[in-house]
């Protein structure tokens, strides 16, 4: 698996909104930016306009010879000396408005300039104001020749120009290249015959006093010159990253070296002599492609070796980048924008137990149930519309073998140069330990909510018990006190009293007695016990306190003896009758039985009373909790005899449950283990 992205690929995030002064500002500006690059348009057109006049009339005087040849030689030279002062003005003024390698250039071409207008004045002094010939050479020749460097160094500091060695000496040789090939084919195609004939250039190399309309082309080109520093254009300075010389660049000076060469082959097919200047030519173009090659050919070794470097550390950062995301501790994907995985690292892979391998290529919906699915595409909304550069959240998945696992995910949009998404990357994390405990944790809050709600119930409950039975007491006594009674209406009111009095003692043994069971205080007298004999005493008993009941009591006769205490266990069945009894309120059949089975003794209440919802069973047989049906009588109890009851079975190694329809009854059951048989001596 390989991971091909790399930080520079992402896209920058999105822009912060500029508050709205600052947006003010910046339209005020643009507004005084466009209006001063109109105002340089309207200079830049009226100048051009002025310089365009001057070249006709020059272009006009010196053609028709207006004025007389003397009036001539002085528009002739003192114009192109003009001409190139005014270019020297202008690019003087450009580099004082410039910084860094522009104004160096401007500055180059303004002495370039300058040096040209010197060398023109010198001509003008002998021609036009001593009306003698030029001498050949003179002071004026050295200012034409250093215009010539100083042009050439101005054009190539430019930021445009190249900066490297080795492309500046290709640009210039190339140019050379150019040049003389383009002179020697000219050379050979007729101008060795007009440079013979011109009355412009003689033969010896003088310069006619008059001139030519030729030197147009001297107070245009410098008049453009003066032109270009008033161009409409950004004053900030952009350096861009130089590259390879373009192949169209390297063509040049091969297509006129070629055009040379063919110039050659014609001369020597039409067996035309060349003669001196054209065999220098030939051998000048010869020499400079040699070394323009080599140039050439280094920079492109040089850019070779750039480039493997370039290479090498790409290599090795992906390589780095891969290692990590590998050897990642949470698991990573590239999702694309239809869902589907398109890179998986191993981690990944173990935590939904599938091979990385076989994940690339499936949709992310199979890992997970449809409902969620769902969510999580809502949830990656505000990466698609760019409202958000990263979200996250926790999810249910599904491993590949069907077991679940809770994931915490966060996903970041790749984007594309143009701003859509390419793909999301995600990353994952197990957080099934933390959701278990945030559940236990919400579960034992709830517990603890109910218990308290419970425990609050029961105060209210047992306070009014207490209440109920201490004002009977109260109540029965007075009248036993201050009233004359007969011996049977003392008598009952006596066993009104007594009533009240066990109701009082049961209810705070029953909260006595499970107090000492949770505090793991309460003993058990372990030995066989006669489970039938206690069971049979229990019925008569509840027979006694309810009447209107009829208990039945079918037990197995050969019922083995049991491991227990008789005093508790005779407490939990005759707590399980009583609560017969009083969720029976219409009377009816109770049934008691026992039956032994696999070492254990089975012992049922079975009633025909109000029964049980199923979702009250499963916490039946905790403390506090007392079923009651609002539709039917009060049933007196402090919810306290069934969690004993539990109590007392689990001390004896035995479990209790119970079987319930609403309107149907119940059947409660409980075991208790048989007792060991002791060997005989």
């Amino acid at each position: 698996m390989a991971w091909q992205t790399s930080p520079a690929d992402l896209s920058p995030g999105l822009k912060a909104v500029q508050p709205a002064s600052e947006g003010t500002t910046s339209v005020v500006a643009t507004f005084l930016r466009r209006a001063a690059i109109s105002l340089e348009w309207r200079r830049f057109a009226l100048a051009a306009a002025l310089a365009l006049v001057a070249s006709v009339l020059f272009l006009i005087w010196t053609a028709f010879r207006l004025g007389g040849d003397r009036t001539t030689i002085a528009i002739d030279d003192i114009g192109e000396g003009v001409a190139s002062g005014i270019a020297a003005i202008s690019l003087l003024f450009a580099a004082f408005r410039s910084s860094g390698r522009t104004r160096t250039a401007w500055a180059l071409l303004a002495m370039s300039a300058a040096s040209w207008t010197i060398g023109e004045a010198i001509w003008s002094w002998y021609e036009v104001f001593q009306g003698i010939a030029v001498p050949f050479p003179s002071a004026a020749d050295t200012g034409f020749l250093l215009a010539i460097p100083f042009a050439i160094a101005g054009v190539l500091t430019f930021t445009t120009a190249p900066r490297r060695l080795a492309t500046r000496g290709e640009a210039v040789l190339a140019g050379v290249i150019v040049a003389l090939s383009l002179l020697f084919v000219a050379w050979a195609l007729g101008l060795r015959t007009v440079y013979d004939q011109s009355t412009y250039l003689t033969a010896n190399g003088t310069y006619g006093a008059i001139g030519s309309v030729l030197d147009i082309g001297w107070v245009t080109g410098y008049l453009l010159l003066a032109l270009a520093p008033l161009w409409p254009v950004s004053a900030v300075e952009r350096e861009s990253e130089e590259g390879p010389i373009e192949l169209w660049q390297m063509a040049l000076p091969w297509v006129a070296t070629l055009a040379a060469a063919l110039m050659a082959i014609r001369i020597a097919l039409i067996n035309q002599a060349m003669d001196q200047f054209e065999t220098v030519l030939a051998g000048s173009i010869g020499v400079l492609f040699v070394f323009n090659q080599i140039l050439t050919h280094r920079d492109s070794l040089n850019l070779l070796v750039n480039s493997k470097r370039a290479e090498a550390q790409v290599q090795a950062r992906t390589a780095l980048l891969n290692q990590v995301i590998v050897q990642a501790p949470l698991g990573i994907a590239r999702v694309g924008t239809d869902m589907t995985i398109l890179d998986a690292n191993p981690r990944l892979g173990i935590l939904l137990h599938a091979k990385p391998a076989a994940m690339i290529g499936d949709s992310i919906a199979h890992f997970m149930p449809p409902e969620e699915m769902q969510r999580v595409v809502q949830s990656l909304q505000p990466l698609w519309t760019g409202a958000a550069d990263t979200v996250e959240s926790d999810s249910h998945a599904l491993r590949a073998d069907g077991s679940n696992v809770w994931l915490h995910w966060s996903a970041t949009s790749i984007k594309r140069r143009g701003g859509n998404t390419d793909f999301f990357l995600a990353m994952f994390e197990d957080a099934t330990a933390q959701h278990t405990a945030q559940e236990a944790a919400m579960a034992n809050l709830a517990g603890l909510e109910r218990l308290s709600q419970l425990k609050s119930e029961f105060v209210s409950l047992v306070s009014h018990e207490f209440r109920t039975a201490l004002v009977g007491i109260q109540g029965f006594s007075e009248m036993i006190r201050d009233q004359d009674l007969t011996a049977d209406e003392t008598k009952a009111f006596a066993g009104d009293i007594n009533n009240d009095a066990l109701r009082l003692n049961r209810m705070i043994t029953e909260m006595l007695d499970l107090d000492r069971i949770e505090a793991g205080r309460m003993t058990l007298n372990i030995c066989p016990v006669d489970l039938n004999s206690i069971l049979t005493d229990a019925a008569e008993r509840a027979r006694a306190v309810s009447p209107k009941h009829t208990i039945e009591a079918n037990l197995d006769p050969a019922l083995p003896a049991v491991r227990g205490d008789s005093d508790r266990l005779f407490q939990v069945v005759a707590n399980l009758l009583s609560n017969a009894v009083k969720y029976s309120p219409s009377g009816g059949e109770i049934r008691l039985t026992s039956v032994a089975k696999d070492g254990m003794v089975e012992v049922s209440v079975i009633d025909h009373g109000l029964g049980i919802p199923a979702d009250f069973v499963k916490r039946l047989f905790s403390r506090y909790e007392r079923f009651e049906d609002k539709t039917k009588a009060k049933i007196i109890g402090t919810g306290l005899g069934l969690a004993i009851t539990r109590q007392i079975v689990d001390m004896h190694g035995g479990k209790i449950w119970v079987d319930s329809t609403v309107g149907v009854g119940s059947e409660f059951h409980f075991t208790v283990p048989v007792a060991t048989p002791v060997a005989a001596n």
